[in-house]
């Protein structure tokens, strides 16, 4: 029988000591060195959160001092709000209308101003939540811009469904594009794109780029006094990462805990980061030039972590 290691709580976060505000980097003002920009959203019953972030298209490719990513907006918009009582197709009529007065008013039409220029700019890609209410989010995908808007379904221990991640292993005409724990697939019953993502590994990802400070590799936020970030803070803070063993796998694998029930914008910042990987940001091991693999980045990232915040205990 293999050795099964006890649970390991990897990082446990403080909404207090986290993350790195960038001073120049304005709140929905996209800057310069934006060469993607993307958008995730995670849809509720009474409000739905999304977030912003600028990228790099390497996010090796800046200076020590420079930031390779950078969350330059992030709010919610209301669903139902305060109103009690609503289901069946008077909630989907709710998410339906919110859905596209946010995004085909502000997000497709609008966009957001480019730091120096007159212009605005529109994500190039956005994630939308679909573990509820996936009719209406399909639906919303397919009629304001199938090119740019895809539903997502997110699986792991801390979603709608609780469904494990299955990662395809060939590319074909349904499975049309195989990433990092993330793929893409055509619905021939609702003839659109739809992503499946492992949101354990890609929550795990995000942790890991907050916690390093201002450098390649790094995910910041835009600048802004420190209560104007507590509230987010807390989704981020609102799970706990552990390894544990999988038997079945014979290998220890991660899952995503709530401490707190509100983590919608800890969703909407990890599906930001999945759209940002489908459209070619990178990171990359500087040491053997190419894509860093999951054993080696986690352990530089921890250590950078623990050097940044200190070991935190429970």
């Amino acid at each position: 029988k293999p050795w099964q290691p006890p649970n390991v709580e990897v990082v446990r976060l403080n909404p207090e000591s986290m993350g790195e505000q960038y001073g120049d980097v304005r709140r929905g003002v996209i800057p310069e060195w934006a060469d993607v920009l993307t958008l995730g959203v995670d849809c509720g019953k009474y409000y739905g959160h999304w977030c912003l972030t600028a990228w790099r298209k390497s996010l090796n490719d800046c200076g020590p001092d420079e930031p390779a990513s950078c969350i330059v907006d992030y709010d919610v918009f209301e669903v139902l709000g305060q109103e009690r009582g609503v289901r069946g197709t008077q909630e989907e009529r709710a998410l339906d209308s919110a859905l596209r007065a946010f995004l085909g008013s502000h997000v497709l039409k609008k966009g957001w101003p480019e730091r120096g220029k007159t212009t605005f700019r529109v994500p190039d890609c956005v994630f939308i939540d679909a573990g509820f209410q996936a009719k209406v989010v399909r639906g919303v995908c397919k009629s304001l811009d199938r090119k740019r808007l895809f539903p997502i379904f997110g699986r792991g221990s801390g979603q709608h469904q609780a469904k494990k991640y299955l990662q395809p292993t060939k590319r074909g005409s349904i499975h049309v594009y195989i990433g990092d724990g993330n793929h893409c697939k055509w619905s021939k019953q609702h003839g659109q794109h739809e992503f499946e993502a492992d949101v354990d590994q890609w929550k795990s990802w995000l942790v890991r780029r907050l916690a390093i400070p201002c450098g390649p590799g790094s995910l910041g936020l835009f600048s802004a006094e420190k209560r104007v970030h507590r509230n987010f803070w807390r989704h981020i803070t609102s799970e706990e990462e552990f390894h544990e063993f999988d038997q079945a796998k014979n290998k220890q694998v991660t899952r995503w805990e709530r401490v707190r029930k509100a983590n919608h914008f800890f969703d909407a910042t990890t599906y930001s980061c999945i759209a940002a990987a489908y459209k070619g940001v990178t990171l990359l091991d500087a040491e053997s030039g190419g894509k860093a693999s999951t054993k080696s980045l986690l352990q530089k990232l921890v250590a950078a972590s623990k050097a940044s915040f200190g070991e935190q205990k429970r």
